[in-house]
Parts: structure tokens; C-alpha cells; sequence
């Protein structure tokens, strides 16, 4: 070949190389050299070429060193595989790209053999190590293409010596350090390409003397600090890629000076501030790329003047402001990406002139108002996502003739009103998501359609109706999510149809019926999910047929029958949900064959039977709970297998006997509750191999309310994680375990109802997360100990009815967050701590029935919360305080049987939620405060035995909620109040007042008032006059009823006495007729008039009298006559 068409080859081939690597994402594609074998045979070539570059090819190692089995010396260097020669046979060009089976360095290659080297391609060749400085020595270089090798180390600076070079890509490789500043004498560089490297520190502000740039490219580093202003210099620069750094700062306005620039791409850095209005005068730009930056303040309006631009994307910054309406003249645009910013405003009816727009990404802003109808005019958009805004209205009709919409996301927003029918008319859309929104109405059977559609998503919306039939039509859908709605209904059984179906969600909805065997024909379905509906009926054993479900869930629906043997079929299952609805029937055996089940739960059904001994091949269960059923029998050992077990609930069920040892076997086990069962046994004796010490994980551990005797295992916190211990309601007996003394995570401890014995002092340890404490109910003696004032999160705290003495701690007042204190029936002393007071968050409590003394503290008023108080059964002396009239929440108070003194305060009068007051058995004197009438609420007062005087204020009569009352044992006097709890009070409730009088029997009638003097006068005529009328009347009814008469006369002549009570000793009298009577029981009731009840009575002297008992008027006059007997 003649020297001519060699030099007019070799630009070329270098031009396509620099061609090829010209684009940062597309340009780093192996570049070949097609010029191996051309030139002739040289003769002449330099030795120290051919030497250098054998004495390198010595150095290489790799699979792909073959590939160079041409360079040797009995064959022309110039005819060598990757390289070229000039006209004067000088080596110009190394190329060995893509033999990435070679591995070696640089530091055996004598870059100054080469002086004629104009082109260094050794892309993808596995390369290590550094550059060599000594690179620089080639003076002639024009392209210097190193990319996709590992190279590591700096970039010598030397490089800047090359005048020449007007092509750097150093792409993907191991690169630390800074940019070399020098590389701003590079005046001929027309494109750099360093990204996916290591460098950091700053961007060298000498770059903008590289006057010839057109590319650069330094993306994927770790650079840091702003953008150079200096950049804006770079007049001839298109593509300025900087994407995926840590740049902070602004974007500097002189990047507007870039009038030739086509791709900005600035996202993934740490800018801040706004975008520059500058940016409007890149009209050449096509991508502009400020994503995942923390950008803020306004979209510039200025950025309309992009004509060129065809990728907008902003997203994922700080931007706030309306969406400009400039915007809608970006008439090339394809891509809009403003989403998850800070954007507010509506939606501009400009956007409809974006004709080319493909691709719509308005979602998590702040956009509100209607979409505009003006959407409907972007024929190419492929996919629209406004989801995650405050957008409202309905859903515009003009979507629906965007015919090449694949993605339609509108979910959670305010959208109302119905699911378009004209939605069918979309059948190129692949996903539609409109969650979370408040679509009402009916799910539109145009829906059926959507040939091409794969998701489905509708749920959190308002909707009703049934599932449409036509649903069976989505050939292709792989996810149907109609949960958390209104649907009603049966399921259709054409959801069976949906062979590609693997998610399907219908739960929170109203559906009823039982659940379609046709769901078995839905081989792909991985995840279903009919929860928290009303379904009914049996699960169909055509579940059994679904090979692939991993997660099943059908709890909380009214499912019946027994669970289908068939369930075993599903191999893949691992979270398995029927709890709460009415299973019967026996767990089946065949259970143990689902080995990949994780979670399990059957809990509030009506299972019965006992544990399946196959349940110990579920390997892989995390979770069992089987609590809140019939089951009964023993708790398997063979439980133990299940060694990943982490929680496990058998509480509320017929278990008997001791819990297995080999449970001690479980190491994983962070939750176990057996409570309220029929367990039974000793720990350690029975339960003693339990070996409590195994289970290190333990949070939380119940055995409440069974059998259980002797000690509580001793090692129960010795894992030091224990949060939630009970062990309440059993007869363990013994001390505290002192393990608990240092268990730090206790969250809850209920220790009740149980014989344990032991100083307090020594069992109660530090706990400062405890938030529930009780020990009642057992025979714990010491004192309380003070630094159980740093239980600063306790909220409940109870160590009623045990032996406790001593003072009460004045260190209580520190536990701000009590919310129930009670240490009433045990031996406490001394004053009621003031500290107390401090305790606001209080609204329990209870210290009755110790031997606390000295006056209630007034400061006690203080703690406004309080809705029950007790202090009784003390020694407590001096006046109840009037700040108690706070208590504006207060339902019971309980001050009996102290030693109280002076006047009740009308304070107490102020409670108007107050229920339930018992002030018995002290020393209170003075009248009741008429102030009582105020407490509405009131159902329960008791003020016996006490000194108070005066009469019960009349305004007891409008205690409407009054049912309950005791004054007994008191200096009381006068008439009782006409109140329906009086009324039917008991003359014990009254006994042993002074004069109290009325309406209750036993007690003696209230004499009249003189006001009534003068009605009397009135009134005797008339009486009189009625008096003679029914003598005239019973002697004419005598007559006509003679034989009637015998009769009676008959009956009431048996001892042949007639006399009047008040020939007697009324007193005694009353008594006997009383005891006779029954208290006037109806049994003995003889006959009903106007006035009063006939009532047949036989005294203790054998004789039987008829007694006429008076009705008393509602003033508490007696009507009719006083009484009469007969015998």
C-alpha cells in the first residue's frame, strides 16, 4: 500500500476513535483498530519501538495474551495486532481495546520509545496499577482513550505537557486524587472524560482556560465544593455532565453563557439555592438534568425559552411556587420530571400545548385544584403520574382519549365522584393506580376492557357495589388491590379467569357470601388476601390447588366448617391468617407438611382438639398463635423442633398438665404466652427442666390465671431482654425470683393473686422503663422502698393486700407519669406524704385500710385528674380539706372510718361528676351542705355514723341519679326528701337519728305544718260528708250482697273479737303486724280500694286480722282514715 492512502487513513481511523467516545453514555463502546496490518513490511522501524513494547508485552499476564502472539520479533512491528505506522514506518498508534483477559500495568512500558505515538487506546484490557508520569513524554498524542480498566492512583499532572492532546477518557477505573490544575493548559482538549472514578476535592477553576472543550465529563466522582464561575468561559462546551458528586453551592449564572450547551446534567450533588434565571439563555439545551439536589426557591419562568429542550427533570429538590406557565411553550419537550419537590398552585391549562410530551411526572408535590380538561391534548403521553399531590375535583373525562397511555397514577389525593365509564377507551394502559383517594360509585364494567392491563390498584377509596363480571376479561393482570372499601357482594366467581393474576387484595370491605372455588384456577397467585370482610361459608379445598401462594389471609370474617385437609398442597405458603372467624373442628395433621410456613394464625375461632404432633415439621414457623380457641390436652414436646420460633401464643384455651421441658429447647423464642389455660405443676419440680436460662431471647412471658405452684423460676430474666412478665392468679409461692431484681427491660410485671412471700426491700430492683407494676394480693412484708421513685415511666402501680409497712416513701411525688396508685390493706404508717400533690397525671388512688395518721394533706386537693380517691379505714384526724371541691373529674371518694372531724365542707358540693361519696364513721358534726343538690351524678352517699345535725336539705330532691343512701347513726332530724332513693330505702338507712320522719317505713309520720290549719277547716266537712255517703252506700251493698257477706263474716269471726289498733299498743301493735306481714308482702294481700291495700295477718297470739294499710299521698299526708282492723 502506498504511503499516500496510509496518511489518509490514519486521521480517519483516529477521528471515528474520538467519534465513537464523543457521548458519555454512549460513548465509552470498545474501539476497535481496524488499521493492524496496514503498511508494509518496515525494515527500518526504530528497535527501541520494537523492544519497549515486547519488554511490556513480557510484563502481561491473562487468558488473552494469545491475542498478542503477533508481536514477536520475526514479524514487522507495523503488522503487529493494534498497531500503526506513518509513512516512515514510526509506530503512531497502540489500539489493543476489548482483550479483557489481559492483565498488567503501565510501569513496564517505555513511553519514551514511542515519541511518535499519536494514539494510546487500551480500553477494557484489565489494567492496574498508576499512569506513569513518564506519559507525559509523549509530545505527540493526540487521543488518550485508558477507560473501563483499574487503573488507581493520581492523575499525573505531566499530562498537561502534551499541547496536542485533544482527547482524554480516563472512564471507569480507580482514580483518586484531585484534577490536576494544570490541565488547564490544555487548549487543544476538546473532550475529558473522567467519570466513574474515585477523585475528589474541587473542581480546578483553570478548567475554564481549556478553550477548545466541547465535553466534559466528571460525573460518579467524589468531588465536592461549588461549580467554578470560570466554567462559563467555556464558550465551544455542549455537553457539561458533573452528575454524582457531592457539589454544593449554587449553580452559577454564568452557565447561561453556554449558548452552544445541549446537555446539562447536574443531578445527584448537594446543590442549594435557586436555579438561575440565566439558565433561559441556553437555547441550544436539550437535557437539563438538576434532579436529587436540595434546589430551592422558584422554577425560573425564563426556562420557556428552552425550545430545543426535550428532558426536563427537577425532581427531588426543594423547589416551591407554581408550576410556570411558560412551560407550555417547551413545544419539543418529552420528558417533564417536577416530582417530589415542594410545588404548590394548580396545574396550568398550558401544559396541554407539550404535544410531544411523553412522559408527565407531577407526583408528591403540593398541587391542588382540579387537573385541567387541557390534558387530553397529549396524544403522546405514554405515562401520567399527578399521584401524591392535594389535587380534587374528578377525574377528567379527556384522560380518557389519551389512546397510548400505559401508566395512569393518581393516587392519593382528594379525587371525588365516580370511576369514568369512558376509562374502558384506554386499552394501551398497563398500570392504573387511583389509591387513596374518595371515589365513590361503582367500579365501571367498561373496566373489562383494559386488555393490557397489569395492575390494578382502587384501594382506600370510597367505593360500593360489586365486583363487575367483566373483571374476569384482564387477561393479562398480575395485581388486583380493591381492598379498604365499600364493596358489597358476592366475589364473581370470573375472577378465576385471571390466570396471571399473583396479588389479589379484597380485604376491609363488605363482601359476603363464601369465598369462590374458582379462586383455585389461579395457579400464578402468590398473595391472597379476603380479610376483614363478611364472608361466610366453608374455605373451599380448592385453595389446596394454588401451588404458588405464599401469603394467605382470611381472618376476621364469619368463615365456619374446619380447616381443609387440602391446605397441605401449599408447598410455598409462609404466612398463613384465619384468625377470628368460627372455625371448628381439629387442627388437621396434614398442616405439617407446609415446610416453608413462617407465620401462623388461628387464634379467636372454635378449634378444638389438641395440638397435631406434625406440627414439629414447620421447620421454618416463626410465629404460632394458636391462643383464644377450645383447644385442650397436653402442649406437645415435639414443639421443640420448631427452633426458629420466636412467638408462640397458647393463652385462653383447655391446656392441662406441666408445660414440656423440651420448650426450654426453643432459643429463639422472644414471646410466649400459655395464660389462662388449666396448666398445671411446680417450677422447678415439674417445669424445673424447663431450664428458663435456655430462653435468652425472652421479651415477653405469661402464665397468668392457671394452676401453677410452687417458685417462680428463678433464671426468668437471665437473658436480660425480659420486657412483659406475668405470672398473676396462680399459687406460686416462695420469693420474688431475685433475676428480676436486675432485669433493667422490665416493661410490665403482674405478680397477683399468688402466696409469694419476702421483704420488698430486697426484690424490687431498677427499672427505668417499668410501666406496670402489681404485686397484690400476696404476703410481701418490709417497707417501700425510696428508689421506687425512679420508676420515672410507671403508670400503674398496685401493692394492695400484703404485709407492707412503714412510712410511704415522700420520693413517690417524683412519679410524674402514675396514673393508678393503690397500697391499700397492708400495715403503711405515718402522715400522707405532700409529695403526692406533684403526681398530676393521677387518677386512681387508693390507700384505705392501713394505719396512716395525722390530717389529709390539702395540697392532695391539687391533683385535678383524680377520679377515685380512697383514705378510709386509717387514723386519718382533722377536716376534710375544702380543696377537695377541685377534683372536676372525680367519680368516687372514700373517707369512712377515720377519725374526721368538723363540718363537711360545701366545697363537696362543686363535684358534678361525682358518683359515688362515703364520708361514714368519723366525727363529722354541723348540717349537710345543702350544696349536695348540685351533685347530678351522684348514685351512691353514705354519711352514717357521724354527729351531723339539722334536717336533710330538701334540695336532695333534685338528685335524679340518687339510688343509693345511708344517714343512719347520726343527730338528724325532720322530714326525708321526696326522692325516689328514699323512697325505696330501708328504715336501717335512717336508723338512729334523732327525729327524722316520712315516708320510709318505720318511721313515724311527719306532723302537719300550720300552714295546713286552715285547709283543715276546709277539708273535715267534706271528709265528713264522704264519711256518712260510704256508710249509706255499705249498708245498701250489705243488703244486695248478703249471702257474699256470710261468707266473709264467716271468715273474720273465727275468734269472735272485733277491735280497732288503737286499742293496742300502737307500737307494738305495728311490730307484730309487720312481722306477720312480711313487711306487707303481696303474698298476704287480700284486697285493693282507693285508699289503701287489705291485708290478711295472724298474730303471734294466733289470732287473724285483716290490716288496711293507707296509701300515702306524694305531699305525705295519709289518705283516707288512720287505720282499721278486723278479726
Amino acid at each position: 500500500m502506498s504511503p499516500l492512502p496510509i496518511l489518509l487513513l490514519r486521521p480517519i481511523l483516529a477521528l471515528i476513535s474520538v467519534l465513537a467516545t464523543s457521548h458519555p453514555l454512549v460513548g465509552h463502546s470498545f474501539v476497535t483498530a481496524s488499521s493492524s496490518f496496514i503498511g508494509n513490511y518496515d525494515r527500518t522501524a526504530a528497535r527501541g519501538e520494537v523492544e519497549a513494547l515486547l519488554k511490556w508485552k513480557s510484563s502481561l499476564k491473562g487468558q488473552g495474551l494469545p491475542l498478542l502472539s503477533s508481536w514477536n520479533s520475526t514479524i514487522p512491528s507495523c503488522s503487529w495486532v493494534g498497531i500503526s505506522c506513518d509513512s516512515s514506518r514510526r509506530i503512531v498508534s497502540l489500539n489493543i481495546s476489548g482483550y479483557n483477559l489481559i492483565n498488567g500495568t503501565l510501569q513496564n512500558l517505555n513511553f519514551s520509545s514511542l515519541p511518535d505515538l499519536t494514539t494510546l487506546v487500551l480500553i477494557n484490557i484489565s489494567l492496574s496499577g498508576t499512569i506513569p508520569p513518564s506519559i507525559g513524554n509523549l509530545s505527540k498524542l493526540n487521543l488518550l482513550d485508558l477507560s473501563y480498566n483499574h487503573l488507581s492512583g493520581n492523575i499525573p499532572p505531566g499530562m498537561a505537557n502534551i499541547a496536542n492532546l485533544s482527547y482524554v477518557d480516563l472512564f471507569d477505573n480507580n482514580l483518586e486524587g484531585s484534577l490536576p490544575r494544570e490541565f488547564g493548559l490544555l487548549r487543544s482538549l476538546r473532550f475529558l472524560y473522567l467519570g466513574y472514578n474515585q477523585l475528589a476535592d474541587t473542581i480546578p477553576s483553570s478548567i475554564g482556560n481549556m478553550s477548545s472543550l466541547s465535553e466534559l465529563c466528571l460525573f460518579h466522582n467524589e468531588l465536592v465544593g461549588s461549580i467554578p464561575d470560570s466554567l462559563g468561559k467555556l464558550g465551544n462546551l455542549t455537553n457539561l455532565s458533573l452528575y454524582e458528586n457531592k457539589l454544593s453551592g449554587h449553580i452559577p449564572s454564568a452557565i447561561g453563557n453556554l449558548s452552544k450547551l445541549k446537555y446539562l446534567r447536574f443531578y445527584k450533588n448537594q446543590l442549594n439555592g435557586s436555579i438561575p434565571i440565566e439558565i433561559g439563555r441556553l437555547k441550544s439545551l436539550t437535557d437539563l438534568e438538576l434532579s436529587e439536589n436540595k434546589l430551592s426557591g422558584h422554577i425560573p419562568s425564563t426556562i420557556g425559552n428552552l425550545s430545543k429542550l426535550e428532558l426536563l427533570y427537577l425532581y427531588k429538590n426543594q423547589l416551591s411556587g407554581s408550576v410556570p406557565i411558560e412551560i407550555g411553550r417547551l413545544e419539543s419537550l418529552t420528558d417533564l420530571e417536577l416530582s417530589e419537590n415542594k410545588l404548590s398552585g394548580h396545574i396550568s391549562s398550558t401544559i396541554g400545548n407539550l404535544s410531544k410530551l411523553e412522559l408527565l411526572y407531577l407526583y408528591k408535590n403540593q398541587l391542588s385544584g382540579s387537573v385541567p380538561g387541557e390534558i387530553g391534548k397529549l396524544e403522546s403521553l405514554t405515562e401520567l403520574d399527578l399521584s401524591e399531590n392535594k389535587l380534587s375535583g374528578h377525574i377528567p373525562s379527556a384522560i380518557d382519549s389519551l389512546s397510548k397511555l400505559s401508566v395512569l397514577h393518581l393516587h392519593r389525593n382528594l379525587f371525588s365522584g365516580s370511576v369514568s365509564r369512558e376509562i374502558g377507551r384506554l386499552e394501551s394502559l398497563t398500570n392504573l393506580a387511583l389509591y387513596e383517594n374518595k371515589l365513590s360509585g361503582h367500579i365501571p364494567s367498561t373496566i373489562g376492557n383494559l386488555s393490557k392491563l397489569e395492575r390494578l390498584y382502587l384501594y382506600k377509596n370510597q367505593l360500593s357495589g360489586s365486583i363487575p363480571g367483566e373483571i374476569g376479561k384482564l387477561e393479562s393482570l398480575t395485581e388486583l388491590d380493591l381492598s379498604e372499601n365499600k364493596l358489597s357482594g358476592h366475589i364473581p366467581s370470573t375472577i378465576g379467569s385471571l390466570s396471571k393474576l399473583s396479588v389479589l387484595h379484597l380485604f376491609r370491605n363488605m363482601f359476603n357470601g363464601s369465598v369462590p372455588r374458582e379462586i383455585g384456577r389461579l395457579e400464578s397467585l402468590t398473595d391472597l388476601e379476603l380479610s376483614e370482610n363478611k364472608l361466610s361459608g366453608h374455605i373451599p379445598s380448592t385453595l389446596g390447588n394454588l401451588s404458588k401462594l405464599e401469603r394467605l389471609y382470611l381472618y376476621k370474617n364469619q368463615l365456619s366448617g374446619s380447616i381443609p385437609r387440602e391446605i397441605e398442597k401449599l408447598e410455598s405458603l409462609t404466612e398463613l391468617d384465619l384468625r377470628e372467624n368460627k372455625l371448628s373442628g381439629h387442627i388437621p395433621s396434614t398442616i405439617g407438611n407446609l415446610s416453608k410456613l413462617e407465620q401462623l394464625y388461628l387464634y379467636k375461632n372454635q378449634l378444638s382438639g389438641s395440638i397435631p404432633g406434625e406440627i414439629e415439621k414447620l421447620e421454618s414457623l416463626t410465629e404460632l398463635d394458636l391462643s383464644e380457641n377450645k383447644l385442650s390436652g397436653h402442649i406437645p414436646s415435639t414443639m421443640s423442633s420448631l427452633s426458629k420460633l420466636s412467638v408462640l401464643h397458647l393463652f385462653k384455651n383447655l391446656f392441662n398438665g406441666s408445660v414440656p421441658r423440651e420448650i426450654g429447647r426453643l432459643k429463639s423464642l422472644t414471646d410466649l404466652k400459655l395464660s389462662e389455660n388449666k396448666l398445671s405443676g411446680h417450677i422447678p419440680s415439674t417445669i424445673g427442666n424447663l431450664k428458663m436460662n435456655n430462653l435468652t431471647q425472652l421479651k415477653s412471658l405469661q402464665l397468668g390465671q392457671n394452676n401453677f405452684a410452687g417458685n417462680l423460676p428463678p433464671d426468668v430474666c437471665s437473658g436480660g431482654l425480659l420486657e412483659n412478665f406475668t405470672a398473676h392468679s396462680n399459687f406460686f409461692m416462695g420469693p420474688i425470683p431475685r433475676s428480676l431484681k436486675n432485669c433493667s427491660t422490665l416493661f410490665r410485671v403482674r405478680l397477683e393473686n399468688n402466696q409469694l412471700t419476702g421483704d420488698i426491700l430486697d426484690a424490687l430492683g431498677t427499672y427505668p422503663h417499668l410501666n406496670y407494676l402489681d404485686l397484690s394480693y400476696n404476703k410481701l412484708h418490709g417497707m417501700l422502698p425510696a428508689r421506687i421513685a425512679q420508676y420515672n415511666n410507671l403508670t400503674f402501680l398496685r401493692i394492695s393486700n400484703n404485709n407492707i409497712s412503714g412510712a410511704l416513701p415522700s420520693e413517690l411525688g417524683n412519679m410524674k407519669k402514675l396514673n393508678v396508685l393503690d397500697l391499700s390493706t397492708n400495715h403503711l404508717s405515718g402522715r400522707i406524704t405532700k409529695g403526692l400533690a406533684n403526681l398530676k397525671a393521677l387518677f386512681k388512688l387508693l390507700l384505705e385500710n392501713n394505719e396512716l395518721t395525722g390530717s389529709i394533706p390539702p395540697e392532695i386537693g391539687m391533683i385535678l385528674t383524680l377520679q377515685n380517691l380512697s383514705l378510709s379505714k386509717n387514723r386519718l384526724v382533722g377536716r376534710i380539706p375544702k380543696q377537695f371541691g377541685n377534683y372536676i373529674g372525680i367519680l368516687s371518694l372514700n373517707l369512712s372510718g377515720n377519725e374526721l372531724r368538723d363540718s363537711i365542707p360545701i366545697e363537696i358540693g362543686s363535684l358534678r361528676s361525682l358518683e359515688s361519696l362515703d364520708l361514714s364513721r368519723n366525727s363529722l358534726v354541723g348540717e349537710i351542705p345543702k350544696q349536695f343538690g348540685q351533685l347530678q351524678s351522684l348514685q351512691t352517699l353514705n354519711l352514717s355514723h357521724n354527729n351531723l345535725s339539722g334536717e336533710i336539705p330538701s334540695t336532695f330532691n333534685d338528685m335524679v341519679a340518687l339510688t343509693t343512701v345511708d344517714f343512719s347513726y347520726n343527730q338528724l332530724e325532720g322530714p326525708i326528701p321526696n326522692s325516689a332513693a328514699f323512697h325505696n330505702a330501708s328504715i336501717d338507712a335512717v336508723r338512729g337519728n334523732k327525729g327524722l320522719c316520712g315516708g320510709i317505713v318505720g318511721l313515724k309520720p311527719c306532723p302537719l305544718e300550720k300552714g295546713d290549719g286552715k285547709l283543715l277547716v276546709i277539708l273535715l266537712p267534706i271528709i265528713a260528708l264522704l264519711l256518712l255517703f260510704m256508710v249509706t252506700f255499705g249498708f245498701w251493698y250489705t243488703m244486695i250482697g248478703r249471702t257474699k257477706r256470710n261468707a266473709e263474716d264467716q271468715l273474720v269471726s273465727t275468734n269472735e273479737n272485733l277491735f280497732a289498733i288503737w286499742s293496742y299498743d300502737g307500737v307494738i301493735m305495728y311490730e307484730n303486724i309487720i312481722e306477720a306481714t312480711e313487711g306487707f308482702d303481696s303474698k298476704y294481700c287480700i284486697g285493693s280500694g282507693a285508699y289503701g291495700s287489705v291485708y290478711k295477718a295472724r298474730l303471734s297470739s294466733d289470732h287473724i286480722i285483716a290490716v288496711k294499710k293507707f296509701h300515702v299521698s306524694p305531699d305525705g299526708d295519709i289518705v283516707g282514715t288512720t287505720g282499721e282492723f278486723s278479726t
